[in-house]
């Protein structure tokens, strides 16, 4: 039957019920498997039943009385029976072919879950991984997520206890563990994808850069001014490091994604072990498409398409900031917000990604409100606000505005009654702000902020010094200058980041950690307006436990 084998399977499926017919004993129970198998591949789910239930399961030799109990698992949970389902799935799928044993992972995950088993579903998921494409793992690395998610504490510690450090799932409850805030029971292991390249000894705070370190950025063309404040806060941070310190080399992507193709596999060409880079969007999608990811990136964009293992991707994205302003929001209780924007595409973004936060949490934004922002008088906007929550029907406003609007905004709220709650701003407010004396009008708005340079943050140049100074640190480049700073500190980290979803390494961007999906999440510093003047609020340094290299340096 080789030829049939080969066959396209509705072609195949019939060929095979003809041989099963004429046959005997196993190898008749085997072909109407067989037949059954490529009914189902061809997407004749009726048929394959039929050819099922020709099969003499108790004919049929080990591997492929799994096979049997597979289709039989599957034809169960279309008619929703996951109890029964998971009857036949009680066997070793470590038998089976990759394609085969990731269904049978997913045959028990989801009936697991139709029985509501949301850990152990999770578990089956977790053993998925191995043999996924890039989009699938991503996929069920979502799906673990959300299936944690729905474990109650006591429990998720508890369970975390019984998993030994190299389950599958462990890394996944580790995580989950560790943004619930409890510390886990056991170290994680090394993540092996970080170690698939030559790098230096790593120190006793996980410090361990590649030998050599390729950087992409777009030093011409469209992207030159920002390239050049992320160039010089990383040249900072490398001359500012005392210890193993990576052979550095600049490639200029010239703000083309076809030349940061070039660019990726030139680095790979001279023997980098690690790239960083490249910066705009368009350049991060098309070195994320290479089929030939072996060079480990630290991207400095986000793409939707999911990174492999081993890889990280950075961003000063604004959703990101507005997610952590509306966890802040929550973790004070204030769940009812009210927003003004002036319809510039990034705040419109970052108001989006805090009212999804919100209702994620039980929160709402119960009404967004857009001024003209050539205009002075904004009474038009308040008034549709007061309209819908009165003085004190919302808990506090948040701002998405430039400095020169938010200032006008600030100064009406009173007059409508809209000042007696806290007043919250995206980091929008620190463009066009500078001049204390017209900066009062903002006193005691909070917003996120940078660490650097108003605060003192080990391991990353003084404000205060010459980097400070530069050009390319002033104003409002100094944002992307503590990009830099962070974007090489965290290419020697990346291996203690992956491994111990607990660790957090203080940047000058704020807080950092790393997810499963390889993105590096912030916690920015939060920053209020005193005296006309950004200072640091009340809780907003960077208290959170650090790497053991970062204290005292």
């Amino acid at each position: 039957m080789a030829p049939v084998a080969d066959a396209p399977p509705l072609t195949a499926a019939p060929a095979y019920e003809t041989a099963a017919a004429r046959a005997r004993g196993s190898t008749r129970a085997e072909l109407y498997l067989r037949a059954a198998e490529a009914w189902q591949a061809g997407g004749d789910t009726h048929a394959a039943e039929r050819a099922l239930s020709a099969v003499d399961g108790r004919r049929l030799a080990t591997d492929d009385a799994l096979r049997y109990d597979l289709l039989r698992a599957e034809s169960e949970l279309r008619d929703q029976a996951g109890e029964r389902a998971l009857q036949r799935l009680r066997g070793d799928p470590s038998r089976l072919p990759d394609p085969l044993r990731q269904r049978w992972h997913a045959a028990r995950a989801e009936a697991l879950l139709a029985s509501d088993r949301p850990f152990e579903a999770a578990a089956e998921l977790s053993r998925l991984a191995v043999g996924q494409t890039r989009t699938e793992r991503a996929e069920s690395l979502a799906t673990i997520a959300r299936l944690l998610a729905r474990v109650d504490d006591d429990t998720l510690r508890h369970r975390a206890d019984a998993l030994a450090a190299d389950d599958p799932l462990y890394r996944h409850v580790a995580a989950a563990l560790s943004e619930r805030g409890f510390a886990v029971p056991r170290p994680v292991p090394p993540d092996p994808a970080f170690d698939q390249i030559e790098r230096a000894p790593a120190d006793a705070d996980g410090y361990r850069p590649a030998r050599r370190l390729a950087v992409l950025l777009p030093l011409t063309g469209a992207l030159a001014s920002a390239a050049e404040s992320v160039r010089d806060g990383l040249l900072s941070a490398h001359f500012g490091e005392t210890r193993n310190r990576p052979d550095l080399r600049f490639y200029d992507t010239e703000s083309s994604p076809e030349r940061a193709v070039e660019r990726y596999r030139e680095a790979q060409r001279d023997g980098a072990g690690q790239v960083i880079g490249p910066l705009g969007r368009d350049e991060v999608a098309a070195v994320a498409a290479l089929a030939d990811l072996s060079l480990p990136l630290l991207a400095l964009n986000r793409d939707e398409r999911p990174l492999p293992p081993g890889h990280m991707s950075f961003s000063l994205a604004p959703e990101d900031e507005a997610i952590a302003l509306a966890d802040r929001l929550l973790r004070r209780g204030q769940r009812r917000t009210v927003a003004i924007s002036d319809g510039d595409p990034v705040g419109e973004r970052s108001l989006a990604a805090f009212a999804e936060r919100l209702r994620e949490a039980g929160g709402e934004l119960l009404v967004s409100a857009r001024i003209d922002p050539t205009f002075s008088n904004h009474s038009t906007a308040i008034g549709q606000i007061h309209a819908v929550v009165g003085t004190d029907g919302f808990d506090a406003v948040v701002l998405a505005l430039q400095a020169p609007q938010a200032r006008m905004v600030a100064a009406q709220l009173p007059a409508a009654g809209l000042a007696r709650r806290p007043i919250y701003a995206t980091s929008r407010i620190v463009l066009g702000s500078g001049d204390p004396r017209l900066d009062r009008e903002l006193d005691g708005i909070e917003f996120p902020d940078l660490a650097w340079p108003t605060r003192t943050v080990p391991g990353t140049p003084s404000g205060e010094g010459p980097a400070g100074q530069l050009d390319s640190a002033r104003g409002g480049r100094a944002r992307l200058f503590a990009f830099g700073i962070d974007a090489y500190r965290l290419s020697g980290y990346g291996g203690r980041l992956a491994s111990d979803p607990s660790a957090v390494l203080r940047g000058a961007t704020g807080e950092l950690r790393l997810d499963l999906f390889g993105n590096v999440l912030r916690e920015p510093a939060w920053s209020v307006f005193e005296g006309g003047r950004p200072q640091p609020a009340s809780d907003g340094g960077l208290a959170t436990e650090t790497m053991a290299a970062d204290v005292g340096r």
